[in-house]
């Protein structure tokens, strides 16, 4: 996940829309797996923003909203460990 956070932000700062859409779908399983609807709910809409939209703005937000909603799980799980 934290390579993903980091592919996140690469393709941001590409512009890379199409490439990212690519990166946020490959973790949805893994993110219904783990049972955080609220953040596949969002990856969904950033997907569909990257794959359809050219508002840099909204996919921006979104991807950052997407990123430290990682984080943040990432820095659970780890307390857990």
């Amino acid at each position: 996940m934290p390579k993903t956070i980091e592919e996140i932000q690469i393709q941001l700062q590409r512009k890379n829309w199409e490439h990212l859409a690519k990166v946020v779908h490959k973790i949805k399983p893994s993110i219904t797996l783990m049972g955080i609807h609220h953040l596949k709910e969002k990856i969904a809409l950033l997907e569909h923003e990257a794959k359809t939209s050219r508002d840099e703005q909204t996919i921006k937000s979104l991807a950052t909203e997407v990123s430290q909603s990682l984080s943040k799980v990432i820095l659970s799980l780890k307390a857990y460990a």
